[in-house]
Formats: structure tokens, C-alpha cells, sequence
């Protein structure tokens, strides 16, 4: 009860705090919320990239089949915002939609959901430097070498749950002497910020599981080529 309370009251705070901070910085901070916003898409467009080279570097193997199957997955994870969530359909797409066996997918799929948070990392990186920008905090290079492994450790640590990131910035901005105001900018965001880092953590698990298999010679291939053309 007192948490459906709690949450009930979300909306308000979130307002609240986002107008306090205008108020205090001016309205084109909403600008530079906006570019936060594009900046972190087009980070997350730029991890999809990374891992179809992956695909075609490492594996050897054509990336149009995984992205074409694996989308309607993809939709459902970025709906979840959470890895963990995730972990059931990512398992279900690997076996019946990739060919990918479950003796790889049992351990790799639970694994990289937790540990495996390419989103939360740009996510951290982009929020983190566009904040202390916002709030006027200069970065020197012994800090951006700090921040490079908080954000790490942030990651890696970070549950695979919505919000999770939130908290983790939270710890990431007291670390580079931004106002914690900050956080109020971003948590209206958030929820849409969340469902994008989910789909790129799921995707890199999956991808990952499919080179892992197709190196040790027991992805079935004839599977992840025969639906293809249905498609």
C-alpha cells in the first residue's frame, strides 16, 4: 500500500524538480536535455553496429538473419526495460528462432543480464559529462580516468531492473561534484531511457551467445538460415 502510494505521487515530483531546476538554470537546459536524448540514440544505434561487426568479424556469418529475427524480441524487451525480465524471451529467440543450443544460452543469457550493460555504460558516460556541462563543473583528465572505471564498476554492478541506471547516475554525478539536482532532469526520461538501454543490453547478450556458438561449431546453422526467406 504505502508503495502504490509512493508511486502515485511520482509524476508530481518529477514536475516539480524538473521545473525547480529550469527555474535555477534557465529554459535551455530543455535544449540540452533534447541533445542528451539524441546523443544517447544515436550511442545506442552505435553499439547495434558494433555488434553486427562482431557478427561478421568473429563469427563469420551473416547479421541480416539475427537482426530480421530478432526483432520482434527486440520490441518486447525495449516494452520490459529490464534485462532480467528479458532473460525468458532472450532464451526463447535463441533456441527457436537462432539455432543457438542451450547448453551456450542457459549460461550466457543469465550471465550477460547481469554483468553485460553496454547501455548503462553510455548512458552513465553521455548523462554524467552532459550534467557537469549543464551545471558549469570543468572535467579534468584525471577525472574523466575516474569516471572511466566508476562507470565500469556502475555497470556491471547496476541490476538489471528499471531505474536501476537512475540510481547509478545519482552516484555518478556526487562522484564529479554535480549538483544531485541533476538527477530531477533526467527522471523524466528515464522510463524511455531505461527501455533503450534494456534492448541494448539484451541484444548484445544474444549476439554474444550466437558468435560464442557458431566459434564452438555447434550453432545450427540450417536453422538460423532456414527461416530467413520467411521473413
Amino acid at each position: 500500500k504505502i508503495t502504490v502510494i509512493l508511486v502515485r505521487f511520482i509524476p508530481i515530483a518529477t514536475f516539480c524538480s524538473i521545473l525547480s531546476v529550469i527555474l535555477k538554470t534557465g529554459p535551455d537546459v530543455l535544449l540540452s536535455m533534447l541533445a542528451m536524448l539524441g546523443t544517447f540514440a544515436v550511442g545506442i544505434l552505435v553499439m547495434m553496429c558494433i555488434y553486427c561487426l562482431l557478427i561478421i568479424l568473429i563469427g563469420g556469418m551473416n547479421p541480416i538473419p539475427f537482426f530480421k529475427k530478432y526483432s520482434p524480441t527486440m520490441l518486447q524487451v525495449f516494452g520490459m526495460a529490464s534485462s532480467n525480465a528479458a532473460i525468458i524471451v532472450n532464451m526463447d529467440a535463441c533456441e527457436h528462432k537462432l539455432g543457438i543450443p542451450k547448453k551456450i544460452y542457459s549460461l550466457s543469457i543469465p550471465l550477460g543480464a547481469t554483468v553485460n550493460m553496454d547501455g548503462t555504460c553510455v548512458y552513465l558516460v553521455i548523462f554524467g559529462l552532459a550534467l557537469a556541462r549543464v551545471f558549469g563543473v570543468d572535467i579534468s583528465g584525471g577525472m574523466l580516468l575516474s569516471m572511466f572505471f566508476s562507470v565500469l564498476v556502475l555497470s556491471v554492478g547496476a541490476p538489471g531492473v528499471p531505474g536501476a541506471g537512475l540510481v547509478c547516475l545519482s552516484v555518478l554525478l556526487t562522484q564529479l561534484n554535480v549538483p544531485i539536482a541533476g538527477i530531477g532532469l533526467v527522471m523524466g526520461l528515464d522510463s524511455l531511457l531505461g527501455m533503450m538501454r534494456a534492448m541494448s543490453n539484451s541484444l548484445g547478450d544474444v549476439a554474444a551467445s550466437l558468435i560464442v556458438a557458431k566459434s564452438e561449431k555447434i550453432l545450427d546453422y540450417e536453422k538460423y538460415m532456414k527461416l530467413y526467406k520467411s521473413y
